[in-house]
């Protein structure tokens, strides 16, 4: 159930506490915070940073963490709510009385995005005054699930492409090395034949080393096309700016 005292207001209760109408009275503020998500989303990671300003190993909370900080005249009273089963059910008890509510998300975790979905439109329902706010965050849950979906298709294609790139750059390699053997076996052949050989025999041999010529050229001209090609596509992967068409 809900707690007898929250953030200095008796829950059920019109009556201000003592602590709350003094501090009234002499300009300090209290605000009252809850703190809700799914479990391990990082809502006890998070008020403790803003407790301590650093990051601290927790552990599942089970029930709720409760911490106070102080800005200025305002003194933030913090409830981080466990995000078990169990524990979403006895949300809506802590929602009275409450100056915010904080919905954590675990962005990484996208297995979960639909369940945190479906968590909002249930807070939604029991508290009407986060209905803006939330709407806006189920909308951005929704993008972000979109987005998350497209990239990682991305990342499948342009390695797919790679891939094939580099392929095809060994394959040209290889041809390239080829035609240079054979160019050379020519050439060797050429060399030891007669030194004054039939005219059509030169002629064809001539026609044959022109022709070997114009193959290399082509063959070298092709490798820096791939290789042009494949630092191309590697340095966009590296640096994440290779964007799909239209975009």
């Amino acid at each position: 159930g809900a707690p007898e005292h929250l953030c200095g207001v008796q829950t059920g209760s019109v009556g201000l506490s003592a602590s709350s109408v003094w501090a009234r009275l002499f300009g300090r503020h209290e605000v009252c915070i809850i703190m809700v998500g799914l479990d391990a989303a990082g809502k006890t990671t998070v008020l403790y940073r803003l407790k301590l300003g650093d990051a601290v190993t927790t552990v599942p909370t089970i029930g709720f963490n409760v911490e106070k900080l102080e800005y200025k005249n305002i003194l933030f009273t913090v409830w981080d709510l466990g995000g078990q089963d169990k524990s979403r059910r006895i949300w809506q008890h802590y929602y009275q009385n409450t100056d915010a509510l904080i919905f954590v998300v675990d962005s990484s975790d996208r297995d979960r995005i639909e369940e945190a979905n479906e968590e909002l439109i249930d807070l939604k329902r029991k508290s009407g005054r986060t209905v803006k706010s939330l709407s806006g965050m189920k909308k951005k849950l929704s993008s972000l699930t979109t987005k998350a979906k497209f990239l990682e298709e991305e990342i499948k294609e342009r390695k797919a492409m790679l891939d094939k790139s580099q392929k095809d750059f060994d394959k040209v390699v290889e041809e390239k090395e080829a035609a240079r053997k054979e160019h050379k076996k020519l050439r060797t052949q050429s060399r030891v034949t007669s030194e004054m050989p039939q005219v059509v025999d030169y002629v064809s041999q001539k026609a044959e080393e022109y022709e070997l010529e114009a193959q290399k050229r082509n063959w070298e001209r092709k490798v820096e096309i791939a290789e042009t090609a494949a630092k191309r596509v590697r340095a966009a992967l590296r640096n994440g700016t290779m964007l799909p068409p239209g975009s």
